[in-house]
C-alpha cells in the first residue's frame, strides 16, 4: 500500500502520515496555491518525511477528492469542512451497523448524518 497523492510507502499508515498525505491531497487539488514549504513545516511537524504530491499518480480533482476523504475520516479540523462532512453521502444505516434495505423502509433507519458529534449531539469544538 502506498501513499494516493505522494506515493509514500510507510507503514503502519498512521494518523500523522494520513495528515502528512492528506496536506499533499490538498496540495495537489487546489492548483499549486499550497507552497511546498508549508507542506514540509507540516510533515516537520507531525514527525514524518516529506513526500511532495506526484502529479504522475493524481490529478487535481483526484487530490482533492483524497483530500475531503481524509479530512472526514481523520477528523482535521484544519481539513476540508472542518473534518465534520463527508465527502459523499452515506447510506442510511440501521442501529447494528448494516445499511438499510429497500424492504426495511426508512424507518428502520437511524438518524446518522456523516458528522462527528459529541454525545450530547453537538458537533465537538
Amino acid at each position: 500500500m502506498v501513499g494516493p497523492v505522494t506515493g509514500r510507502p510507510e507503514q503502519p499508515v498512521t494518523a500523522a502520515v494520513a495528515k502528512a498525505e492528506c496536506w499533499a491531497a490538498r496540495a495537489a487539488g487546489d492548483g499549486g496555491q499550497t507552497p511546498e514549504w508549508r507542506l514540509k513545516g507540516a510533515c516537520a511537524e507531525l514527525g514524518v518525511s516529506y513526500w511532495p504530491p506526484n502529479v504522475e499518480l493524481i490529478d487535481p480533482e483526484e487530490g482533492y477528492g483524497v483530500y475531503q476523504t481524509l479530512s472526514w475520516l481523520l477528523h482535521w479540523l484544519d481539513g476540508y469542512r472542518g473534518g465534520c462532512v463527508p465527502p459523499l453521502p452515506l447510506p442510511r444505516r440501521n442501529l447494528t451497523g448494516s445499511v438499510v434495505t429497500a424492504d426495511q423502509g426508512v424507518g428502520a433507519a437511524s438518524v446518522f448524518t456523516g458528522r462527528w458529534v459529541t454525545a450530547s449531539g453537538r458537533p465537538p469544538s
